[in-house]
Parts: C-alpha cells; sequence; structure tokens
C-alpha cells in the first residue's frame, strides 16, 4: 500500500481507463490548468459478452494487455516528439469503472474512560470496524457474490471528530471520544491479480497507482459544484453509480445493473457493432426536442424512464435522508448525453422533498480543445482527458489518510 501522493505534479502520466464496455489508455503530460493528451486508444469489448462474469474479466485482460503492448510499442514514440514528455519520469495509473469496485461510506465512534493520545492506530481500528460494517451490507453481498473474493483499494477520510471538533488528523491531540467517517473502495481480487499479471509483463520496472474514475472524476467536477455537495452519475455499459461528492472527494455510491448497453440495444437490436448502434442512438438523440420526440420515447423511453426511477432511489440511498444536492454531472459518452440528460430536464420529485428538485444537469467530461490535441490525440476522449484532470488534480491538492493500492510486485 503506498499512502499520500507518490509522483511530482510535473510527472507524464500513462492511464489505463478500465470499463466494462471498453478499455482505453491515454499518455499526457500537465498544462498549466490542466492535461494534454499526446497519444490514446480505446478499445470495445463487452457489447455482446452480457453477464458472463467470467468472460468478462479474460476479455478485460487480454485486452489491457494489447492496450499496454501498443503504449510501449508505439504510444511512448509519439510522445517522445513533445518535449514535455520523459519516459525516465512516466508515472502508470490503473482507474476502475463502477461496478468494478464496490464503495461504500461508514462511521465509526470510540469512546474511552479517560483522555488519552489519538494515534494512527486508533484510526486504523475505527477503520476496520467502518470496512467490518461495509462487508455486512446486503449490497456488498450482492457484489461480492459476482466478484468473488475482495482487497481494499482506497480509503478516504471525511471527517475526524475529537470531541466533536473537527481535526485534520490524530497528530498529538488528546480526547475522550473520537468519531471517524470514511469512504473506502473495495475491488474484486481477481480483476487485480489479472492486472497485476499484464502490468508486471507490459511495464516491469514501473509501479502502478490504482484508483477509481470517481475518485478522479470527483475533482474536476468538484470545481462546478463550487465548494458545495453535488452528484456525479457514471453510466457504464452495464451498470450505472450515483456517487455523492463532496469537497472532491467521493462521499457515497449506490448502483444498478442499467448502462448504456442496455439503451443502444434498444435502439438497434439487429446488429452486434456497438459503434453502429451508437450512431444510431445519436441520430435518435436529435429529435428528443422537435416534433418527433415521441418516436424517440416509443423506442427508448421505457428504458430511459425505469433508469431515471433508478437514479432517484440511487439519490436516496447515497444521501440517507439529506435534502439532495443540486448539482449533478453525468458521465457518459458524448453522444449519448442528450438521452440520458433529457429526464432531468425538467424538476423532479425527490424522496422525502415535497417540491420537485431542479438539478443542474451538465455532462461531466471536459471538452477538449483544439491546442488539447497533438500527434494523434483526437478530440473524442473527452473521457480520458477529463480522468487525467483528476490524476494531475490528485497531486496537487491534499486528500487526508488516503490509501492507494500499488499493483507493482514486491
Amino acid at each position: 500500500m503506498l499512502f499520500g501522493h507518490r509522483h511530482p505534479q510535473n510527472t507524464s502520466i500513462v492511464l489505463f481507463d478500465i470499463g466494462t464496455s471498453s478499455v482505453a489508455v491515454g499518455i499526457a503530460v500537465p498544462t498549466e490548468d490542466s492535461a494534454q493528451l499526446l497519444w490514446h486508444k480505446r478499445i470495445e469489448y463487452g457489447y455482446t459478452i452480457d453477464d458472463d462474469y467470467d468472460r468478462y474479466v479474460k476479455e478485460m485482460g487480454a485486452r489491457v494487455l494489447e492496450l499496454g503492448t501498443l503504449v510501449v510499442q508505439e504510444g511512448v514514440r509519439i510522445a517522445q516528439h513533445n518535449p514535455t514528455f520523459s519516459v525516465k519520469d512516466l508515472s502508470v495509473w490503473c482507474a476502475y469503472s463502477p461496478p468494478w469496485y464496490f464503495g461504500a461510506a461508514g462511521t465509526a465512534t470510540r469512546v474511552f474512560e479517560d483522555r488519552r493520545t489519538v494515534t494512527q492506530n486508533t484510526l486504523d481500528t475505527l477503520h476496520g470496524e467502518i470496512l467490518e460494517v461495509a462487508q455486512q451490507r446486503p449490497e456488498y453481498s450482492a457484489w461480492r457474490a459476482a466478484a468473488g473474493d475482495a482487497r481494499l483499494l482506497e480509503q478516504r477520510d471525511l471527517s475526524i471528530l475529537l470531541d466533536g471538533y473537527a481535526v485534520s488528523g490524530p497528530k498529538s491531540y488528546t480526547a475522550r471520544e473520537i468519531t471517524l467517517r470514511t469512504y473506502l473502495t473495495l475491488i474484486p481480487q481477481r480483476i487485480a491479480d489479472t492486472l497485476m499479471e499484464v502490468f508486471s509483463r507490459t511495464f516491469p520496472n514501473h509501479r502502478v497507482t490504482t484508483s477509481t474514475t470517481t475518485a478522479l472524476l470527483a475533482h474536476p467536477c468538484n470545481n462546478v459544484f463550487s465548494g458545495t455537495r453535488g452528484l456525479l452519475v457514471e453510466i457504464g455499459g452495464q451498470a450505472t453509480s450515483v456517487s455523492l461528492i463532496q469537497q472532491a472527494t467521493p462521499a457515497g455510491m449506490a448502483s444498478f445493473p442499467i448502462g448504456s448497453h442496455h439503451l443502444i440495444r434498444a435502439a438497434a437490436p439487429d446488429t452486434d457493432d456497438p459503434d453502429r448502434a451508437k450512431s444510431v442512438c445519436a441520430a435518435l438523440a436529435e429529435t428528443v426536442e422537435t416534433p418527433d420526440s415521441d418516436t424517440t420515447w416509443g423506442q427508448l423511453g421505457s428504458i430511459l424512464t425505469e433508469w431515471r426511477d433508478e437514479v432517484i432511489d440511487a439519490i436516496r440511498v447515497v444521501n440517507a435522508g439529506v435534502t439532495p444536492p443540486r448539482g449533478m454531472r453525468i458521465a457518459v459518452e458524448t453522444e449519448l448525453y442528450q438521452l440520458f440528460g433529457h429526464p432531468f430536464t425538467s424538476p423532479l420529485p425527490m424522496p422525502g422533498i415535497r417540491e420537485p428538485v431542479a438539478l443542474d444537469t451538465l455532462i461531466a467530461y471536459r471538452t477538449p480543445d483544439k491546442e488539447s490535441e497533438s500527434l494523434g490525440a483526437r478530440a473524442h476522449e473527452p473521457r480520458l482527458l477529463t480522468l487525467l484532470q483528476g490524476v494531475y488534480s490528485t497531486h496537487s491538492s491534499h486528500n487526508r489518510s488516503m490509501v492507494y493500492s500499488d499493483m507493482s510486485r514486491d
């Protein structure tokens, strides 16, 4: 395990994006306020696999191995045309998309008979209690039934209260009561082992730092939430997750098994080509605001309505009765955003709220400008650019008690 920040902010980055419908890799260098994508590659792999978990893992591993080989054989060579790129300082990152990981927030309290010094060991004991409770949740049991044995990926302390007062860490404080709230993520051991084997073959001299797409997207999304709580809705091929974002950190997550593949299969049931299906969806999206919109909803309305209702239920779960945030960012392929964003264009009823809530809904991904394109990097990879922006934001900000998983062999 690696604590804190391992790499300087000016490091060249290789980032692997591990999704359930595709995997991607990008090579980037930092700019003054973001990242410049020098080379990238994305491979679709999950459209025709359905719910065969074993096949998913095997296909995902094979495609990541293919991408890793391309980075070494092609990507680095192209990136070296940029004078700020450095192989020597190259940092390799791997980001899991939900539901490849399970995320949960929890709280634990310890009361002592008399005042005593609060140490890191005290916090570690509370971390263990929070993890144990999370593993007893029904949603974790359902996730683990498919994913198998799991291991801790990250833990992020959301708040530490000593005798009711917030502190940034244990330091040398004394207290009679300590309350810790932490967000943690777990990943399947099988997938971690599969990717460790891949990276040991393609990057034998590099340590690979793993995180989640939610954690990386939290940084750029938090900038537009203006310091308030917000919602991040990540739409993958097979599932959607709704995360509460607080101070650039995930603070809760709920998932359900409806993703973009369910929509594009309904739009184009006669093709096994995901690009063709997405183009059909994109054409339908253009009719949403026209008089012909009834045609769109006739084909896709039932799925989008069910998806919207599941999102509202997920908001209730992650907020646990608290008034829902009014800001929402939807992370989905650009050509599908108009369809998934349309159900939230008017105020919606929310659990526990009398009046419908009008959510400030925008796409989560940063749209690159012409200056962001160079040497083969095309403008249709705003997802990778936004994730890379999150990587560099992680370097430059202070994240309390954050654990990164180091996938390298010792």
